[in-house]
């Protein structure tokens, strides 16, 4: 495995981001079928739906949908399976805002990775998605 460049990171985010969204709307949806949601508990759906996505995904295999297009996945340093902590961490991390100016400006390894001793690598022994 080697570490994922720059074009697989923004892919994973561009990807996932659309998916946050869409699971965002219909948690939205669902929920509003009962009650009715301010703007306020709408951010808070969102939030919750980022957190969620982010810890289950990564915890649980290592691979969100934008990681699973761009073959890549996140693993410890020693490439090891991430545990609840680490993706608990790199989710908090994320809401500081800071990854996507540490990996553009800076190395392939964002500061949520630093952080966590995780690395995003490219699995090339992955199967390719089917459509």
């Amino acid at each position: 495995m080697e570490i994922a460049g720059k074009k697989e990171r923004l892919i994973n985010c561009i990807v996932d981001m659309i998916f946050i969204i869409l699971f965002a709307f219909i948690l939205r949806l669902i929920i509003g079928l009962f009650v009715n949601i301010s703007e306020k508990e709408i951010y808070i759906i969102v939030l919750f739906t980022f957190i969620g996505y982010y810890i289950i995904f990564e915890w649980i295999s290592g691979r969100t949908p934008g990681k699973i297009i761009s073959y890549t996945r996140v693993v410890k340093k020693d490439l090891s399976k991430i545990n609840f902590i680490q993706a608990l961490l790199r989710t908090i991390i994320r809401l500081t805002g800071l990854v996507p100016f540490t990996i553009l400006f800076g190395s392939e390894i964002g500061i949520h990775d630093i952080l966590t001793n995780t690395r995003v690598m490219i699995d090339k022994n992955e199967k390719k998605p089917s459509l």
